[in-house]
């Protein structure tokens, strides 16, 4: 009787032994809500490009929350920086960070969730050097995207093309290949 005890134990603890694990963790699993007062949010892509924002403060800023060393905010390649920031505009009227109702931060991306129902997704790509804003319920006539530059005084400092539905920017002062053999920096936007 003792061995029928025994055994019928054994079983069920390797019936239960065998049974599947939980379901794997995905990055929706990882995303949190940042709530309150605007948080500084850091990706880097694995190569050379940093991304520094914020969930809620408008470009110009007006957060208490600040980064330790503002002048590394915004993307950044190899050290060197590509954008300050940028801003959006929907039929005319600007995009305001400060209208942010809530912000979803995920380790690839995050989506700040406007008042107006409009969801901004910024995605960063691993192996390469750039980042995605994905815009999402905008219904409108015209979308302006503003790109930020520190330093920047006018439009003459900059080159400007399209190819491929691509608007390609260029600081004059970055087109050089650097000694290092550092590429030129060009800044693409794509709709």
């Amino acid at each position: 009787m003792m061995r029928i005890l025994f055994c019928s134990i054994l079983f069920l603890a390797t019936v239960h032994a065998q049974e599947p694990p939980d379901r794997p963790v995905t990055l929706r699993d990882l995303a949190i809500e940042a709530e309150g007062a605007s948080q500084p949010v850091v990706y880097a892509n694995g190569e050379f490009g940093v991304l520094f924002s914020e969930t809620k403060a408008d470009p110009a800023g007006s957060s208490s929350v600040r980064f330790s060393r503002p002048a590394l905010s915004g993307w950044r390649v190899m050290g060197g920086e590509m954008m300050r920031d940028y801003a959006l505009r929907v039929d005319g009227v600007f995009l305001k960070r400060s209208d942010v109702a809530r912000t979803v931060v995920s380790p690839h991306e995050f989506t700040r969730h406007y008042r107006n129902g409009i969801e901004e997704t910024v995605i960063m790509l691993d192996s390469a050097d750039a980042f995605v804003v994905k815009l999402k319920n905008v219904r409108s006539k015209s979308l302006i995207v503003y790109p930020l530059f520190a330093g920047a005084r006018s439009d003459s400092e900059f080159t400007i093309d399209f190819e491929y539905n691509t608007m390609l920017m260029a600081w004059h002062k970055s087109l050089a290949v650097t000694s290092g053999g550092n590429s030129p920096a060009i800044l693409g936007i794509t709709w």
